[in-house]
């Protein structure tokens, strides 16, 4: 898999730039350039809502607060969601279709999905955000901090899908094609 062609969330980037057949070097400087133009893609977006809809000098973009435990359930189990379809979904070996546009509907499904899942009254009450730079260039911007756990548990899904990706998913499906070894009597 190619590091230009996907959806530049937060933890898919972070994701990866650290799976196990990820080179040193290269593919994580891009990650981290990627990283820099979210966060100025963020406070980019916060300005031009805040400009364009402005009134009476009061902050009209405002996160979402449905307490603190249900938005951190909802952020680490959207973005695992997420982050282990897209790592699917984009392995050579499960892809859906050679067709890159077939591919990028079940990757933009999966995160709609992941949503869905995350905050659509399945688990909890309230809309996830699932990424983290949206809520720091909010954050830096309206100068309301109270808002972390849309900054952090994002990260922690993302660590959690890439964990259960490598370690269960790709040893399962290597573990599957090598075939079940003969039982010895």
């Amino acid at each position: 898999m190619q590091f230009d062609h996907f959806n530049h969330i937060g933890g898919i980037t972070l994701s990866v730039m650290f799976r196990r057949n990820s080179r040193f070097g290269s593919r994580r400087l891009k990650g981290i350039l990627y990283m820099i133009a979210q966060l100025l893609g963020a406070l980019v977006g916060t300005l031009s809502i805040q400009l364009l809809w402005r009134k009476h000098d009061q902050v009209i973009v405002k996160m979402p607060r449905y307490g603190d435990v249900n938005s951190v359930i909802s952020e680490i189990l959207g973005t695992f969601i997420y982050v282990l379809f897209f790592l699917v979904s984009t392995n050579k070996a499960t892809q859906y279709s050679k067709e890159k546009a077939m591919n990028c509907l079940v990757i933009a499904s999966s995160y709609v999905g992941a949503m869905m899942i995350a905050g659509g009254g399945m688990v909890t009450t309230g809309q996830p955000i699932l990424n983290p730079f949206i809520c720091l260039g909010l954050s830096l911007w309206s100068g309301q901090w109270g808002y972390w756990q849309y900054i952090v548990f994002p990260w922690v899904g993302a660590i959690i899908g890439l964990i259960f990706y490598e370690l269960v998913f790709v040893r399962t499906l290597e573990y599957l094609q090598d075939g079940e070894p003969a039982d010895e009597e």
